[in-house]
C-alpha cells in the first residue's frame, strides 16, 4: 500500500494545542516550515501536519484575515498622520 496523498489522511487534527497554534502564528508571520520546526523543537512533520489540517487551515485563514485586518489599520493611521503634516505644512 502506497503513502497517502497529502491533504487526504483521514486523521487529521481534531482539536488545535498550544504548540499548533504557536506553529500556525509562525507560518502565518511568513517563516518556513523547516524554521518553525528548528524554532519550536519538533519535526516538520509536525509543522505539515498542523498546516494542513482542516483545524489549522481554519486557523491560518483566521490569523491572515486579523494580520491583514492590522495592516490595513496602520496603513489608515500613516495616512492621517501624513495628512496632518501635510495641512500642517500648508499654513
Amino acid at each position: 500500500m502506497g503513502r497517502i496523498p497529502t491533504g487526504t489522511r483521514k486523521d487529521g487534527l481534531k482539536v488545535l494545542n498550544n504548540i499548533h497554534r504557536a506553529i500556525l502564528r509562525r507560518l502565518a508571520q511568513g517563516q518556513r516550515r523547516s524554521e518553525v520546526a528548528e524554532a519550536l523543537g519538533v519535526s516538520v512533520k509536525t509543522v505539515t501536519r498542523a498546516s494542513c489540517c482542516e483545524l489549522g487551515m481554519q486557523e491560518l485563514e483566521r490569523l491572515h484575515a486579523a494580520r491583514d485586518k492590522e495592516a490595513a489599520q496602520f496603513g489608515n493611521e500613516i495616512g492621517l498622520i501624513l495628512d496632518a503634516q501635510r495641512l500642517a505644512g500648508q499654513r
